[in-house]
């Protein structure tokens, strides 16, 4: 949200939205570090379904396709559709 290349392509509310919940989140981190594996995913797809939204308005996707880079979907695929059996399984690749 800082970058320069995309701040300025935030909508007002949704970074005040999204630095909101990210805030949450770190102060969450910060309060729960000997939490169990299953409550950081739960709290990480809290996040992600809260901000791809916002991420996909930024770059123009459509309908949650691409996601926030670097993490998938809400659903927890992979981003970009890899998924969806695109490109060489690991049995082609061995």
């Amino acid at each position: 949200m800082t970058d320069p290349q995309v701040k300025d392509k935030f909508a007002a509310d949704d970074k005040t939205k999204l630095e909101t919940a990210v805030d949450a989140a770190i102060a969450w981190l910060e309060k729960n570090q000997e939490g169990l594996k299953e409550e950081y995913e739960h709290k990480q797809k809290e996040l992600e379904e809260f901000a791809n939204p916002i991420m996909s308005r930024l770059y123009g996707g459509a309908g949650g396709a691409g996601g926030m880079p670097g993490f998938g979907d809400a659903a927890g695929g992979a981003a970009g559709g890899a998924d969806q059996g695109d490109g060489p399984t690991i049995e082609e690749v061995d």
